[in-house]
């Protein structure tokens, strides 16, 4: 095994990490960003509409038939389409069940369900409200509750499925909101470097790198470097 800097690029595969999440880009133009932990976003061009299986669906604009098993029988349970799309490898340490390390939530707290924690994904004057329209939020306020009684009430459970949902906003086009600050979830940036919400990612990237690296054409909610320094 052979371990590299990021970011990294090799055979026009390009590999490099901001604020916490990983992004790998493809010559198909695929692109993958994970959090390497609990998500992980594949985007895809035009080119394969109508052409994908899997755990990402078949990509015909019907989110309805998406959960299909490797012989096309439509199936509604996420739990039995997941393994069934497992490689074949003996060797896998993946294991289609829970073992001792798992958390699993036996029963909800209620102030879970109010808006200081779960509930700021619903409530209809909370920071993700103007989202409502573009992506809705009861699938992803169910996954709060289940992994925040999971972790306990752990800080990082919450804004790990808030985060989520921001994610798949901006993902649909929605407006950057602030809500980081107000929830404790806020960004932990580096040393010599500090939260904007709009941050210009390229203007703190060295030459050699910023030639590796796609610069996105406007500013992204994240860390930039403070005047002066350079990544």
């Amino acid at each position: 095994m052979e371990f590299e800097n990021l970011p990294f690029s090799q055979s026009n595969v390009t590999v490099h990490e901001k604020n916490g999440r990983i992004t790998i880009k493809t010559p198909q133009s695929v692109e993958l960003v994970s959090d390497l932990q609990n998500h992980i976003l594949v985007k895809i061009p035009d080119i394969y509409h109508e052409t994908t299986c899997g755990l990402c669906g078949n990509y015909n604009d019907n989110p309805s038939d998406d959960l299909q098993l490797p012989n096309g029988t439509m199936i509604s349970d996420p739990d039995i389409v997941g393994p069934s799309w497992k490689l074949s490898d003996t060797e896998s340490s993946c294991s289609d069940a829970c073992d001792s390390t798992c958390q699993v939530c036996q029963s909800p707290m209620p102030e879970y369900t109010s808006d200081l924690y779960c509930g700021l994904l619903t409530h209809p004057g909370g920071p993700f409200s103007s989202y409502h329209h573009l992506v809705c939020p009861q699938k992803y306020y169910s996954l709060c509750m289940e992994n925040l009684c999971g972790a306990e009430g752990q800080r990082w459970a919450l804004c790990d499925a808030l985060w989520a949902y921001d994610a798949a906003c901006k993902e649909a086009g929605g407006m950057v909101v602030l809500w980081t600050n107000t929830t404790g979830c806020a960004y932990q940036c580096p040393q010599l470097s500090h939260y904007r919400q709009c941050a210009n990612a390229c203007s703190s990237l060295c030459p050699e790198i910023s030639q590796m690296v796609p610069c996105p054409k406007d500013c992204e909610e994240g860390c930039q470097c403070t005047t002066g320094h350079l990544l």
